[in-house]
């Protein structure tokens, strides 16, 4: 009995040009075999198998293709559903192709590339993995301080990035106490895009006093005026007598 598992077989048991039945019907009457056995999923039975190619049986051929695939109008049981409708048991669907990627790295080898969803070694679908909350794709968050000073300049210096990178301060906080005479001194950020911010600092009269906390979170990123390029927070000494005074930054390069 000849192989009609594969309309391309051309081993012992291809289909000779007899039993491809009809000249002109015998490609079609294979495919249609095939297309019944490997998309349809019908075992035909080998002992009754014939070279039906009518109008009639490549219609009812076509109805199955269009009801398993479900682009027909009015065909049900293929695999795109309509909006809202309920599943039922069985339901023929095309899965999602994903790659499963234990350590996240790019699948596609350069820009325009076709590419598919990646997985973590759990299966759960990487979208911003590996990226912190609140930063965007990609971002390094960083932090800097300058420590605790006393009667002397406090500064806190958000490293540049590596080359090409674009430094970005999210927010700063200045916190100190008094010093043995009252002052305004003048608080910075430099190499901004925008030019350099300057915050007024009024430092009370007592070394126990406190200065008002500044604390800042910008509500949008602000970058630095040049690529690798370090942001600048300080605030020059507040005068003798001080003891405490210290500034801290934070932002990210990306």
């Amino acid at each position: 009995m000849p192989d009609y598992s594969d309309p391309l077989n051309t081993g012992a048991g291809k289909i000779t040009a007899a039993e491809k039945g009809d000249p002109g019907d015998g490609v079609s009457s294979v495919w249609y075999f095939w297309i019944r056995s490997k998309i349809l999923g019908e075992k035909a039975d080998t002992g009754v198998i014939t070279t039906d190619t009518t109008p009639a049986s490549m219609i009812a051929l076509l109805k199955g293709l269009l009801i398993r695939f479900g682009v027909a109008a009015g065909l049900t049981g293929g695999i795109f559903k309509a909006e809202d409708e309920a599943h039922t048991s069985g339901d023929l669907v095309v899965p999602m192709g994903v790659v499963r990627q234990d350590t996240k790295a790019a699948l596609a080898n350069t820009t325009g590339d076709y590419s598919v969803p990646t997985v973590d070694n759990l299966n759960q679908l990487r979208t911003v993995d590996g990226n912190i909350p609140g930063y965007p794709s990609g971002a390094t968050p960083k932090t800097a301080t300058s420590g605790n000073v006393a009667a002397a300049a406090a500064t806190a210096t958000l490293a540049a990035g590596g080359a090409g990178t674009t430094n970005y301060i999210t927010g700063f906080s200045f916190t100190a106490a008094g010093a043995t005479a009252a002052a305004i001194v003048l608080l910075t950020i430099t190499n901004l895009i925008t030019g350099t911010l300057t915050y007024v600092i009024v430092v009370p009269a007592g070394v126990g006093t406190m200065v008002e906390p500044l604390i800042i979170d910008f509500s949008t990123p602000i970058p630095a005026n040049a690529t690798a390029t370090a942001i600048v927070v300080s605030c020059p000494s507040l005068g003798a007598g001080n003891t405490n005074a210290c500034v801290n930054a934070r932002g990210f390069h990306i």
